[in-house]
């Protein structure tokens, strides 16, 4: 088991001489449970949510460790409270708005695994039987719910105040099915969406698994970059993205150049920024 990860700047920002908003860190606690985690900043304030990404990464990081023992269990009421904390005390700029971010991470072992999703972003699952499933979170208006709303009482009044106008339930789970065919095309087994009501999300989505027991050989938490590479189809490049030739140290690293520069030649570049970390259960 492995773990690895990789962030890269969008396009735009690049033509601007913008920073990168997203960010990722992955690690191990101990020796058999390992961690990810992506941000991504919101480019709509307009400020430095960059500085956000990096603090709520590693107010992840900082929580998660007391908890990662029972991966199942480590993504409740305590550790909720243990992030708002830790993000709180990394705050280094006076703008609130620098801290508008997303967030996407997972803790694991080959046995238990579980992702926790704060805002929007998507994980990936890839099956030893061929089989890839991503899953995202799309928010009405485009307004994810960010875990800055909950450090202060006004904004979130604010934010509920208008879920409560009219829209209960604010945000679809869409999820993504697809397998390799023979002919090494991508073949779409199953879509759909659920609605969720805001209850369901106010204290991060959560998703737990088992990997060893449902074939499971790698888990991927990635920014919406992932929809943002020109206009290549989804699953085409999830698939690409975790095509990884080799699973020892920096692989991530290793396939997302590669992976990347080969989209870019074919006029394919990231319209926003990327970020990604995963863990490898399979084989070496």
């Amino acid at each position: 088991m492995n773990t690895d990860h990789f962030f890269a700047t969008g396009h735009p920002h690049l033509v601007r001489g913008t920073p990168c908003e997203d960010y990722a860190l992955s690690g191990a606690f101990g020796t058999d449970t390992v961690y990810g985690v992506v941000s991504d900043g919101c480019s709509g304030m307009y400020t430095h949510t960059d500085v956000g990404a990096r603090a709520l990464c590693f107010a992840f990081q900082k929580a998660l460790r007391p908890r990662f023992k029972e991966p199942v269990q480590a993504f409740g009421p305590e550790f909720f409270s243990a992030l708002k904390t830790e993000f709180l005390a990394n705050h280094i700029s006076t703008d609130r708005q620098d801290y508008f971010a997303t967030l996407v991470g997972f803790v694991a072992n080959p046995r238990d695994a579980a992702v926790y999703l704060f805002g929007d972003g998507a994980y990936v699952l890839r099956y030893a039987d061929g089989r890839y499933k991503v899953v995202w979170l799309e928010w009405d208006s485009n307004a994810p719910f960010y875990l800055n709303y909950c450090l202060h009482e006004d904004l979130y009044r604010e934010y509920v105040g208008e879920i409560q106008k009219g829209v209960d339930d604010p945000a679809h789970e869409r999820f993504l099915v697809f397998r390799e065919a023979r002919d090494g095309g991508l073949k779409v087994m199953e879509s759909g969406s659920i609605r969720h009501e805001f209850d369901r999300l106010s204290q991060g989505y959560v998703e737990r698994f088992r990997p060893a027991d449902e074939g499971i050989e790698a888990i991927a938490v990635l920014t919406d970059g992932l929809f943002k590479i020109g206009q290549v189809p989804t699953p085409e490049v999830a698939r690409e993205l975790l095509a990884f030739e080799d699973r020892g140290s920096g692989f991530v690293k290793r396939r997302l150049t590669v992976a990347l520069e080969a989209f870019a030649q074919e006029g394919n570049v990231l319209r926003d920024d990327l970020g990604i970390a995963c863990v490898w259960f399979g084989a070496e």
